[in-house]
C-alpha cells in the first residue's frame, strides 16, 4: 500500500508566456527566468516545482555541443532544496511533424539537487497519431503499465503523461465518458486506475483545445483508489501570443476542480505566473 506524502507538500504550477520565436537560442535568458521562478518557489516554501514542456529547447548544434547536460547540472544546483520536474528537448528546423526528444532528453526530475536517472520521452502529440493501436500507442501503454511513467519524487508518487499523450484516454458520448483508447489484456481502464500514484502530472507545450474533454480526463485521473485515497491531477502549459490565460494551468483533487487564482490576474508584462496547490 502506498504511503501518503509527508506533510507539508506544496506544489508550484508554473506557466509561461511563450516568447516570439520560442526558446531556441535563449539559454541565458531562460536561466534568468528560471532562477526567478526558483527563488519565488523558495520564498513560498514550495516542495515541488512543476514546469510545462520546453523548459530548455536546443538547436542541433547546442545538443551536439553538450549544452543540455550543462543546463541539467545548473538546474540541479539551483534546486538543491526543492523537487523539480521540467522538460528538455531539441528543435528540428526541418521537421514539421512531431518528433520525440532525442536520447538523454525529455522530462527530467530532480530531487533536492539529485537528478533522477529516468528520462520520459513523449511518444505522440495528437489523437490522430493513435487512431489504431499502433507502435506509438503500444510503446506508451507498455511504459505506463510497466511502471516507466511512474516516479517517486520527494515522497510523492507521480504518473506522467506528456502533453497530447493524454489522448491515451478518449471520451465517449455526450457525457464524455472516459475510456482507454485501446485496451489489451492487462492494459485496461481498471488497470490504469489501479496504478500506484498520488499525482497525475500532464505538462504541455501549448494550450489544449476541447476543454470539456480535457477536463473530464483530468478529473478522471484524479479519481481516488483504495491504495491512494487522495489523488490530484495537475496540468500546466505555455501560452502563445493571444492565447487564453485561463488554459494555462488546471488542478483537480479527487475529481473536483481546484480553484487557481494566478491565471485570472496575469499582467501582460509578466512572463510567468505561479500558483500553489497544497499536498
Amino acid at each position: 500500500m502506498s504511503s501518503s506524502p509527508c506533510p507539508p507538500v506544496r506544489f508550484a504550477l508554473v506557466a509561461f508566456r511563450l516568447p516570439a520565436g520560442g526558446y531556441v537560442g535563449r539559454r541565458e535568458a531562460r536561466r534568468v527566468e528560471l532562477q526567478a521562478v526558483i527563488e519565488e518557489a523558495r520564498r513560498r516554501k514550495i516542495t515541488h516545482v512543476l514546469l510545462p514542456g520546453w523548459t530548455f529547447v536546443y538547436s542541433q548544434a547546442e545538443y551536439r555541443d553538450g549544452q543540455p547536460q550543462q543546463d541539467i547540472d545548473w538546474l540541479a544546483a539551483a534546486t538543491r532544496d526543492l523537487c523539480f520536474i521540467g522538460q528538455l528537448t531539441v528543435h528540428s528546423e526541418k521537421a514539421k511533424e512531431f518528433r520525440s526528444p532525442p536520447a538523454g532528453l525529455g522530462v527530467i526530475a530532480i530531487e533536492r539537487g539529485q537528478v533522477l536517472p529516468a528520462r520520459i520521452r513523449q511518444w505522440f502529440a495528437q489523437s490522430g497519431a493513435v487512431k489504431d493501436r499502433n507502435d506509438l500507442y503500444a510503446a506508451l501503454a507498455d511504459e505506463v503499465f510497466g511502471g516507466a511513467r511512474s516516479l517517486t519524487l520527494g515522497g510523492v508518487r507521480f504518473l506522467i503523461l506528456v502533453c497530447g499523450e493524454n489522448n491515451f484516454l478518449t471520451n465517449l458520448g455526450r457525457d464524455l465518458t472516459i475510456q482507454l483508447r485501446h485496451e489489451a489484456p492487462g492494459q485496461t481502464l481498471a488497470d490504469l486506475h489501479a496504478i500506484d500514484y498520488q499525482v497525475a502530472f500532464n505538462p504541455a507545450h501549448t494550450e489544449m483545445g476541447n476543454d470539456g474533454k480535457m477536463h473530464q480526463r483530468w478529473r478522471w485521473l484524479s479519481r481516488p483508489h483504495a491504495a491512494n485515497a487522495e489523488r490530484r491531477c495537475l496540468f500546466v502549459t505555455n501560452i502563445e501570443e493571444g492565447g487564453s490565460r485561463a488554459r494555462s494551468m488546471y488542478a483537480c483533487r479527487n475529481e473536483q476542480p481546484v480553484e487557481l487564482d494566478a491565471k485570472q490576474d496575469w499582467p501582460e508584462e509578466q512572463p510567468w505566473i505561479m500558483d500553489v496547490v497544497e499536498g
